[in-house]
């Protein structure tokens, strides 16, 4: 079986981070590596490997807060619709 699914199978999936409406706009939310390789549907592994991709052929825009690694929601909606294939 593929390690990720097993790796995955023992933990809980964590839900996005939810913030009051009036506060943050949605497209600022702040996803962490877990957070953004879930909503891609890739493990974290491959986040980790895209980071150090030259662009345009890397992995989303990133945000590095001290060590902390996020990824802002705007940014990566707009990588999912980089790679949209439409037939």
């Amino acid at each position: 079986p593929c390690l990720w699914r097993v790796f995955m199978s023992d933990r809980k999936m964590r839900k996005p981070p939810t913030f009051p409406k009036d506060e943050i706009p949605r497209e600022d939310f702040l996803l962490s590596t877990l957070d953004a390789a879930q909503l891609l549907a890739v493990s974290p592994l491959t986040l980790k490997n895209w980071r150090y991709r030259p662009r345009p052929y890397g992995g989303p825009a990133y945000l590095r807060i001290g060590r902390a690694v996020r990824y802002r929601l705007a940014d990566v909606r707009r990588f999912m619709e980089r790679y949209r294939v439409e037939f």
